[in-house]
Parts: C-alpha cells; sequence; structure tokens
C-alpha cells in the first residue's frame, strides 16, 4: 500500500492543476506530433525555467546555475534550433 503525505498530494495536484490550465487550449489539437513536442517543451519550462515558490521566486535553472536563453513559456515555444532535451543534457 501507498502511503502519501498531504505535502506530496498538494505538489502534485498543483503540477496537475498547472498543466491543466496550459492545455486547455490544446483540446481540440489532433497531430500527436504537435502535442508531443507542446508537453515536452512544457515540461522542460515547468522544471526548468517557471519561477518556483520554494526558491524565492527563483527558475530552478538560474538556481543550479544553467545557462540559458528562455525566461518565459514563449521563450520555450518560440525555440526551434534543436530539441529542448539536448540542450539542457549538454550544458548541465
Amino acid at each position: 500500500k501507498i502511503r502519501s503525505s498531504g505535502e506530496n498530494t498538494a505538489l502534485i495536484e498543483r503540477f496537475h492543476n498547472s498543466l491543466k490550465d496550459r492545455t486547455k487550449v490544446m483540446r481540440d489539437l489532433k497531430d500527436k506530433d504537435t502535442l508531443k513536442r507542446f508537453t515536452d517543451g512544457w515540461l522542460v519550462y515547468y522544471n526548468f525555467f517557471r519561477p518556483n515558490m520554494a526558491l524565492n521566486e527563483l527558475p530552478p535553472a538560474q538556481v543550479a546555475g544553467l545557462e540559458y536563453d528562455w525566461h518565459s513559456w514563449a521563450d520555450v515555444v518560440e525555440y526551434e534550433k534543436e530539441p529542448l532535451k539536448r540542450v539542457i543534457r549538454e550544458s548541465a
């Protein structure tokens, strides 16, 4: 049996609510490749560039000392050079 604390549940619920809010506009999307690119980009934004309350509203990438060109969701969406996963792995 898996037990969870209220704190863990709150973190997961906050993540799901953030994802749900961001994907509302994508409900009619029918192209799986575009949906995957959108989801991958959003996860990169959420995990690296989104201001985090626990980090005094700083993005995790900044706290970790990573160099990056993105400062908003729009920056991530407009990035066209190479897959974000590759950029993050190589700079880490």
